[in-house]
Parts: structure tokens; C-alpha cells; sequence
């Protein structure tokens, strides 16, 4: 069933725009801020026909090309430096600003003024954190660690403790540099969960993990191997387009398979369900041929 209530939550993080140097990724610029559960879209609001959520996108973009790599950074900014993210805290920005410290200064009893300034500088936020340049292999290896959790995390684990484990060792670490604090949201009139991250990765585990709780499935496509939040198990395709591009591969196929084989397309067709071969796009001629030549024989005894 589809998550019944939406999540409201909130986070902060940087984007700018980024150069490429080697084999590095170097921001530059004035960063912006923005909200990274503004590209969050949990089961029931994603869809196959392109609602998908960061973590899904982080995934799918091909590392072996530098232009994408640079084109997902520039959009949702480079993944952070996790060893001083868990020093970090996100102090409140609206609208791309931060607040206005010294309003908020001046509202205060003279005795508490100064501890309340010292107070408050050591939790504003960093941007150089999420400024700190990057290499392609820290980002492939953010894209090994996720591409195994969410495969992990679509397993049936009654039985498997050591992917149990390994599941929640991995968000433990991960999670770390994840806060919630308080925050209000002025536009709805109403208090809402904030999240602190040092690093863009903790908010697209805090995003899967969601997914994993919320009813949804994490699964790969069959045709393009791309990742996507499905209804159901047995989902096989991130969209329509995918779906229709291998049902027609897969005519064509078994089209070329009847031909091989001197047989009628709906022969062929039986012939290749009978022996355990789907007719998928990249089933094996020669393998098929033995296959039926020892079903044949087998019926003949």
C-alpha cells in the first residue's frame, strides 16, 4: 500500500557550479542553498514516467561520463566531505539567505545575549563542506556502496541475517551525520522536522530508508538496468517506454529465432517456453538448439 501520510521534512545543503580538473570535481562560485527533499518522491507520488527520487537519479548517472557526473553535481551539489559533516549543523536558511542573526540578536535580554551568539555561530552552516572538492572514484564508490544497499534491501531477509547486518551497519555509518532538530515552517503555519546532513549522501539514506519502510520496492529495470521505486515485486520495467522497447526486442528475437530454426513465429514461441527459455532479447541460439533437441529426445523415450 502507498505510504497514507506524506513526509514533510526538510533539508539543507549547497549546490554551485563545478569545474573539472583531472580526475576531480572542484566547486566554485557562490553556493546556493536548497532543499534535497524537494526531489524526494515516496511510493504512492513517484512514477515510472520520470517522478524519481534523488537517490534513483544518484544511481542511474553513468560515472564512466565525466559531462553527467558534473551535470548531477552542478544540479544537486557534490557529495560532501564526510569526515568533518558529523561537526556540521544546518543552521535555518530561507529563500537562499541565512537568517538575520543580528534581528534575532537584538530580541534577546542583554544577560543572554552573548551567550546566545556564541551559541548559535557554532551551529551556522559550513559551506565549504559541501564545497570540498571531489574525486570520480569517491563518487563511484558512493554509487557501489547505494547500488548494493538497495539491492540488499529488496531481498527477502527473514532469513539472511548477515544482509540484516550488513543493512544496518551500513545505515548506522551512513546515518551518523543525519539530526533532526525543530523548524517552522512559516509559509503552513506549523512545526516540521528539519534535517541536519553533513554530507548530500546522508539525505539520499535517510530518502531510501524511507522507501524501504514505506511499501514501495527498490528495483533495477530489466531493459536499461536503471533504478526506480516500483508497486509491486515483480515490477520489470522503470517505464512504459522501457517496457514497450523490449517487448518489441523480444519479437524481433523470437522472429529471428523461428527463422534459425525453421519454424513458425508461434512454433518457435511455444517451443522456446517449453524448454525454459522466456524468449527474452538475450537468450542463446545454439543453447535453445539443444535444449529442444534434448526435450525432443527426453519425449521420444
Amino acid at each position: 500500500m502507498p505510504r497514507t501520510t506524506p513526509i514533510h521534512y526538510v533539508s539543507v545543503w549547497w549546490r554551485s557550479r563545478v569545474r573539472v580538473d583531472g580526475d576531480r570535481l572542484i566547486p566554485f562560485g557562490q553556493p546556493q542553498s536548497y532543499d534535497p527533499f524537494e526531489h524526494y518522491f515516496p511510493h504512492g507520488i513517484s512514477t515510472r514516467d520520470g517522478l524519481r527520487s534523488l537517490p534513483y537519479m544518484f544511481l542511474n548517472v553513468d560515472s564512466d561520463q565525466m559531462d553527467e557526473v558534473k551535470a548531477f553535481c552542478e544540479k544537486f551539489g557534490v557529495l560532501g566531505n564526510p569526515l568533518r559533516g558529523l561537526e556540521s549543523w544546518a543552521w535555518d536558511i530561507e529563500g537562499g539567505g541565512s537568517v538575520d542573526l543580528h534581528r534575532f540578536l537584538a530580541e534577546q535580554p542583554d544577560e543572554d545575549r552573548e551567550e546566545t551568539r556564541r551559541f548559535l555561530q557554532k551551529r551556522r552552516p559550513d559551506p565549504s563542506l559541501s564545497m570540498a572538492p571531489m574525486s570520480i572514484k569517491a563518487f563511484r564508490e558512493a554509487q557501489t556502496t547505494l547500488k548494493r544497499v538497495t539491492k540488499w534491501a529488496g531481498y527477502d531477509l527473514s532469513g539472511r541475517s548477515i544482509f540484516r547486518d550488513l543493512l544496518e551497519s551500513i545505515f548506522t555509518l551512513k546515518l551518523a551525520m543525519a539530526r533532526p532538530r525543530l523548524r517552522w515552517n512559516q509559509h503552513q503555519s506549523r512545526w516540521q522536522t528539519c534535517w541536519d546532513v553533513g554530507a548530500l549522501e546522508t539525505a539520499m539514506y535517510l530518502m531510501v530508508l524511507y522507501d524501504i519502510e514505506g511499501g514501495g520496492h527498490i528495483l533495477a529495470c530489466k531493459r536499461c538496468g536503471k533504478t526506480f521505486l516500483g508497486d509491486h515485486p515483480r515490477t520489470e520495467y522503470c517505464s512504459p517506454k522501457c517496457q514497450n522497447h523490449h517487448k518489441v526486442d523480444r519479437f524481433r528475437r523470437i522472429d529471428a529465432y523461428a527463422e534459425h530454426a525453421r519454424l513458425s513465429r508461434d512454433r518457435a514461441r511455444n517451443e522456446l517456453k517449453r524448454v525454459g527459455i522466456d524468449g527474452s532479447t538475450s537468450f542463446d541460439f545454439s543453447e535453445a538448439d539443444k535444449k529442444r533437441s534434448a526435450h525432443a529426445s527426453k519425449k521420444q523415450k
